[in-house]
């Protein structure tokens, strides 16, 4: 049976076995990250949109934020621009790859805007674990989309 993250507008489906570490917080970005009981890991980051504008900040600032992020945290990550469509909307972001601890692991940044809130997505992995939980982080993305979309999961 699968679990329920929501907490101030952000609502996230989740495996039962895997653990949330939650930023329960009512200022912005919102967000919620989740372990698998492996290595893997995914964290959504939810902008209001109005204020991304006023702020003058871009969907490929954000994701270029998350990439500087990363390498602060990590020597030598190999960075390539992705493009991807999720429900029919244009995301933008970075695949990574990177050693840590003698293990590649491999990342994926994502953002994409969707009705009045951008989303900021990170999943990560080592390459075993993360190829295993890709199509996890996908259902788990798609169950956000859907929730700020109004589609009952």
């Amino acid at each position: 049976m699968p679990e329920v993250f929501d907490q101030n507008g952000l609502r996230v489906i989740y495996p039962e076995n895997w653990e949330v570490d939650e930023n329960s917080t009512d200022e912005w970005p919102r967000s919620v990250s989740l372990q698998s009981p492996n290595s893997a890991t995914w964290a959504v980051y939810m902008y209001d949109s109005t204020l991304l504008l006023e702020a003058a900040k871009s969907m490929q600032e954000l994701a270029s934020e998350a990439l500087v992020a990363m390498q602060g945290n990590y020597d030598e990550i190999e960075a390539s621009p992705a493009l991807e469509d999720i429900l029919d909307e244009s995301a933008i972001g970075y695949d990574l790859n990177f050693y840590c601890l003698d293990l590649l692991i491999l990342a994926r940044i994502r953002v994409l805007e969707m009705g009045k809130f951008t989303y900021l997505f990170i999943a990560q992995g080592e390459d075993r674990d993360f190829n295993d939980n890709f199509a996890v982080f996908n259902a788990i993305r798609v169950s956000v989309l859907r929730a700020s979309l109004g589609i009952e999961e």
